[in-house]
């Protein structure tokens, strides 16, 4: 069958069958012939808008990212490399200074990304974290999969669900080698979307400033479409790229900053209670940066789309599930839009912790559904509560938004009765700079790792309410696994001997004591939503008249939405101002083994009526330093 090149003003060009070139000039000149009475057997193939892949090339640094900013997936005109503690990078060591940079600084606009560090005057970055940056994020992740700048697009990747994405940057992720996690180093496979759940696909945001428009900017080009499993009977006029956007925040509000003159900028932190996502152009020229969003750019609210559109269907993550149609797939679910951890959060028919589900709770968690669904913005709002998809009473505790009664008050939703501190967590929590000894209001707890390895991740075990150390609300584990806590009384208080069998085995390289092993940590991730989106380009989206396009991400604190600072869900939780009252060194040497001479009936420290003594030595600078370094293995995931 004879072929003919179509090209376009670009100088891209696709390649039409002659057939269906014919049948086109038939359809405009013909007698009512149109495109939905035509029907071959031939793929479609149509030069359609895609964002810029840059999944096999990425920058070496800064400098050269800013000189060849359309290249890749995200432009960097408003954003920069730079340090931060928490976040040192191994493989970008700076020989000069002996730090690492370590994350992208992501500010207003181009002008202050350039007054904070302008890589073509000097070399390097200031060392401090700038008070103008809005956002950080970071490319450092738990499987070392990640890879500098930390954003990029994949299209056309027919293993994933809807073919296209926007993950974080890296060309290939290790295979682990067993089932403790333990990786091996020699078998590697090709970073993509269809990469399984857990291998570090979403992009790792930090906020660092409340109720302020953190923009991430994308590079648009075309690339032909070309799905093998309908024709053009099938697809009419109905042509579209579908990507889906996997990213997590954290609430890094709490983090102190410098101005450019060294002036400490310090920050207590904000609870957030809002978070939205919209869509806008980008002019990069101009330099006006964000602006209304073009045609043909929107996000995507169906809940089920045809098969016939990918190539590859979708199964559900587990209950409760949207039942589409037989020849459907699962898009958009509102109550996935902003969710904490599985691991926290989840059912034990989520496949990501099946069969165990989340500690917290046996049911997702988060800060959704939406309240308000636009074409081009999808805003969980600070109206009052609507949730009606939990078994919890949707308005019981009087919360505004949309964090859902199972985290923002566990004491009237899966605690009834357990008598635990005040409503618990409230909006969702803030933190600082771990390595420098700020945990913000994260609460802490005690982690379980089943295999003894220090660079495997554990499991949450018990936590500290302020008072007492307590087990979750369904504390079961796996049966096999030695972290189970099968049996105990769920928000239960720790006795003195299990308390005691925990300071036993401490996390160490100690080769000959078996495991389980147990490590504080802070549960950081009661401070962080993974968040899931998906962006549509229509067929006319006109790339050259919008070469850019962004993504405008503003979370908003409980200041700014009219809350009280003592309305419920607002104050600290009892933990912040009565920490565990040990240092972890000194909890796992001080602590009595039951039946020793030391045995007296509890902690040197720490006394089982919940009260402190008033010569109790508070967290020790070393003790979280260490914690710090834990919680980069965690949220680094």
């Amino acid at each position: 069958m004879g072929e003919c090149p179509l090209i376009l003003t670009d100088g891209a060009f696709i390649v039409i069958k002659r057939t269906l070139i014919n049948a086109l000039v038939a359809a405009v000149f013909g007698a009512g012939i149109t495109m939905s009475a035509i029907s071959y057997a031939e793929p479609l193939d149509y030069n359609m808008p895609a964002i810029k892949e840059s999944n096999t090339i990425f920058p070496a640094d800064m400098k050269t990212w800013l000189e060849n900013s359309t290249l890749y997936s995200w432009n960097p005109v408003n954003v920069r490399l730079g340090y931060h503690p928490d976040r040192p990078d191994p493989n970008d060591a700076n020989p000069d200074d002996g730090l690492d940079p370590g994350v992208i600084y992501i500010f207003p606009n181009g002008a202050t990304a350039n007054a904070w560090w302008d890589p073509t005057v000097e070399d390097n970055p200031p060392t401090g974290i700038p008070d103008t940056a809005l956002a950080y994020l970071h490319w450092v992740l738990d499987n070392r999969s990640g890879q500098f700048p930390g954003i990029m697009a994949i299209a056309d990747d027919f293993d994933f669900k809807t073919n296209n994405c926007i993950m974080s940057s890296g060309q290939e992720i290790p295979i682990d080698a067993n089932a403790d996690g333990i990786y091996n180093d020699n078998v590697f496979i090709p970073k993509t979307c269809g990469n399984p759940q857990g291998t570090s696909k979403r992009i790792k945001l930090v906020v660092l400033q409340a109720d302020q428009p953190i923009d991430i900017v994308f590079n648009m080009t075309r690339k032909v479409l070309d799905f093998s499993n309908f024709t053009v009977t099938d697809f009419n006029d109905d042509w579209f790229r579908l990507y889906r956007y996997i990213m997590k925040f954290g609430n890094g509000t709490a983090t102190d900053a410098v101005q450019a003159d060294g002036t400490a900028v310090p920050r207590a932190g904000d609870r957030i209670v809002r978070v939205s996502l919209e869509l806008g152009a980008y002019n990069v020229a101009l330099g006006t940066g964000f602006q209304a969003a073009p045609a043909d750019l929107t996000f995507e609210f169906q809940e089920c789309i045809e098969n016939k559109y990918f190539d590859k269907t979708s199964t559900p993550k587990g209950e409760p599930s949207n039942d589409c149609p037989e020849g459907s797939s699962e898009i958009w679910l509102d109550y996935e839009y902003a969710t904490f951890s599985p691991a926290m959060y989840s059912l034990t028919t989520d496949k990501r912790t099946e069969p165990v589900g989340g500690y917290w709770d046996k049911y997702p968690a988060g800060v959704n559904p939406p309240q308000s669904e636009a074409a081009t913005k999808i805003d969980s709002g600070v109206g009052p509560y609507l949730n009606t998809n939990y078994p919890y009473d949707p308005n019981g505790s009087g919360q505004i938004g949309q964090t859902t009664t199972n985290y923002f008050d566990i004491d009237s939703a899966q605690a009834v009765g357990a008598q635990v501190p005040d409503n618990m967590f409230g909006y969702m929590m803030h933190y600082g700079v771990f390595a420098n000894g700020d945990p913000g209001n994260v609460a802490m707890g005690i982690y379980c790792d089943d295999d003894g390895e220090p660079s495997t991740e554990g499991r949450l075990y018990a936590w500290w309410d302020g008072s007492n150390f307590r087990w979750g609300p369904d504390p079961t584990m796996d049966a096999t696994s030695p972290c189970s806590a099968a049996g105990k009384t769920p928000f239960g208080i720790l006795t003195d001997a299990e308390l005691a069998a925990i300071a036993a085995r401490p996390m160490s390289e100690d080769p000959v004591l078996a495991p389980p092993r147990y490590e504080f940590g802070y549960m950081d991730d009661l401070a962080g939503l993974n968040m899931d989106t998906f962006i549509r380009f229509d067929k006319d989206y006109d790339v050259d008249a919008n070469p850019q396009f962004a993504v405008r991400f503003v979370a908003t604190s409980a200041s700014a939405a009219g809350l009280d600072p003592a309305a419920p869900g607002v104050p600290d939780g009892p933990w912040v101002a009565s920490p565990i009252p040990q240092s972890e060194e000194d909890f796992f040497d001080d602590v009595a083994v039951p039946g020793s001479s030391s045995d007296s009936g509890g902690f040197c420290s720490y006394h089982r009526n919940g009260r402190f003594d008033p010569l109790l030595p508070g967290l020790s600078l070393a003790a979280l330093a260490y914690l710090g370094w834990r919680l980069k293995k965690k949220t680094a995931k």
